[in-house]
């Protein structure tokens, strides 16, 4: 982790002429950032809202307000509950997110979760050792590779799915075809309903 945010402090120190730019061991940013603004940083909280992208490499680090562009960051815990305009690529150990996303969501990870509140409006594509998608999330196009992989939310278009261990909990609803699947185990609900699928 400190070889990265060492990489990403030379790369945010050429951008700091044109845009926002900030590294410290804790950072808090409570104040509206006008422009692109870049953050490295052991813990990062963003309690304002970003009128540009944001861009992230930390340990732990939290966004809590909107961003009118990407969010783009690394870590070790990350945590979303601002509504991001545009897309989100992150990479961490664990990833939660619990807010609206404009367009494509790519993640990778050690374990990620998409709470009540996610609202992934373009595709979701996941790289993760363990996924958990939670009743009240909606993803509007899903391509998934993990190990253990737990959907109880809503897929609106189609999916593309290659796990290990697939569960689907009983709020679990896919309103397109699932186009190719692949798994070692597959745990389906007592009632799956709201399926258009070939595979069970």
């Amino acid at each position: 982790m400190k070889k990265l945010t060492t990489l990403l402090l030379a790369l945010f120190s050429v951008l700091t002429v044109f845009s926002q730019f900030e590294a410290g061991e804790e950072i808090v940013i409570d104040k509206a950032q006008a422009d692109d603004t870049y953050l490295a940083g052991e813990t990062i909280n963003v309690n304002a809202a970003v009128q540009g992208d944001l861009v992230i490499a930390g340990q732990n680090w939290i966004v809590n307000d909107s961003i009118q562009g990407d969010l783009i960051g690394a870590g070790g815990e990350i945590l979303v509950n601002g509504p991001i305009a545009d897309d989100v690529r992150v990479a961490g150990g664990k990833i939660t997110i619990d807010s609206d996303v404009g367009d494509d969501l790519v993640v990778f990870g050690g374990a990620v979760f998409l709470n009540e509140n996610a609202h992934i409006k373009g595709t979701l594509v996941c790289y993760a050792g363990d996924v958990v998608v939670n009743n009240g999330a909606v993803i509007e196009e899903l391509k998934i590779r993990g190990g253990d992989v737990y959907i109880d939310g809503t897929v609106r278009g189609p999916s593309t799915v290659a796990v290990d261990e697939f569960t689907l909990g009983s709020n679990a609803k896919f309103h397109n075809d699932v186009e190719s699947v692949s798994y070692t185990h597959l745990t389906l609900p007592t009632i799956t309903s709201g399926c258009s699928s070939r595979w069970w």
